[in-house]
């Protein structure tokens, strides 16, 4: 899910230390100014100094009349007709295509990814899920910076992606895969091509299939700009620095992510040298030596195990240990589809209001 700048980001988990979007410019100028940049900062300072170099050149390529913002938007409209066209065919040729999607694509295909997601990261630690997802928000974040830093190219090219898709729509009409037709429409066709849309209102209502048919979000960064779509020119420059910030903001907690785990790798390879026979009685040795009441051990202040008397790690009471048949409800794997079903048969067949009717997915 790409989301827009100005969509909703509950429930996001953005970080609330993250420096607030100004313009490219005042970035690069605070990236020369800081004294104590961070190795990312550093490199953020060369990519945004050359993202800023030709960001006059982006935008007047972008107000080109011949092949800029008013050709792209005339080119949007003309496929606009044939998505149309395409999908009033397919809902004539199947009445059922809404339950096609749902049976057929996301308890198949799009569930079991969500599946698979949810047990992965039971089995991880906290700070190998804050990596993973810092990493992909990072990879995200590059992407989409540099599709600013060349709009009218990178919509050009998803222009001429639409019409493959079209093309290869078209073809599946005429062969046994027609239903085919249905996933690479819903799925591909019409979700990127509705991100395209020329419109300054209604960017909170992107079409997103996974989200509106199979009610799965797989994407853990909602607090992005999102990839480009078909804005007016004078809000090119402003579009461009929020995502040159959300990608420094992206960095920096990618980079946080790394060094907690790296710290944890570094104290698991101290933990394993100091618990060698031979280092453990060098260390006896060498406090022992020194070692008379009222001198803290041999120890300096600075030194761990102060609190001798103290456990650091008390062992639980006997009632609050888990008793040999109780199994932690966190991992229990999660329903199937058919699971689902009965569960929706129990309830009079009521529809989740966390996901959108048939009626309201055409009508947006």
């Amino acid at each position: 899910m790409n989301t827009q700048s100005n969509q909703s980001n509950s429930g996001s988990g953005k970080n609330e230390e993250n420096e607030t979007c100004g313009s490219l410019e005042d970035q690069v100028e605070k990236l020369n100014t800081s004294a104590a940049a961070g190795a990312f900062d550093k490199t953020a300072q060369a990519k945004l100094t050359d993202i800023a170099k030709g960001a006059d050149a982006a935008l007047q390529k972008y107000k080109d009349p011949a092949n800029g913002y008013d050709a792209l938007v005339q080119r949007w409209r003309k496929q606009h007709e044939r998505v149309e066209k395409i999908r009033e065919h397919l809902q004539n040729c199947y009445p059922d295509w809404d339950y096609m999607l749902k049976e057929c694509v996301c308890c198949t295909v799009i569930q079991p990814l969500a599946d698979m997601r949810k047990q992965l990261r039971k089995k991880l630690g906290k700070c190998e899920i804050a990596l993973d997802d810092a990493a992909y928000c990072f990879t995200e974040a590059e992407a989409q910076l540099d599709a600013w830093k060349d709009i009218t190219g990178w919509l050009k090219k998803r222009m001429d992606t639409n019409d493959e898709l079209i093309e290869e729509i078209c073809k599946l009409d005429k062969c046994e895969d027609h239903g085919f037709a249905l996933y690479i429409f819903f799925f591909e066709l019409l979700r990127q091509h509705s991100r395209l849309m020329p419109c300054e209102t209604c960017t909170e209502d992107r079409y997103d299939p996974v989200r509106w048919y199979c009610c799965v979000d797989l994407d853990p960064c909602c607090d992005l700009t999102g990839y480009p779509w078909l804005i007016d020119p004078d809000e090119y420059k402003d579009k461009l620095g929020e995502a040159a910030c959300n990608w420094r903001n992206a960095g920096k907690a990618k980079a946080e992510a790394e060094a907690n785990l790296a710290w944890i790798d570094e104290l698991r390879k101290q933990l394993g040298e100091d618990s060698k026979p031979e280092n453990r009685r060098a260390k006896a040795k060498q406090y022992l030596k020194d070692c008379k009441p009222g001198t803290n051990g041999g120890r300096s202040d600075d030194e761990p195990g102060d609190d001798c008397e103290e456990d650091p790690d008390p062992k639980p009471k006997k009632d609050e240990c888990h008793k040999p048949d109780e199994k932690d409800d966190d991992c229990k794997e999660p329903p199937t589809c058919e699971e689902e079903d009965e569960k929706d048969q129990d309830k009079d067949n009521e529809p989740d209001p966390s996901c959108p009717t048939p009626t309201q997915q055409q009508s947006t």
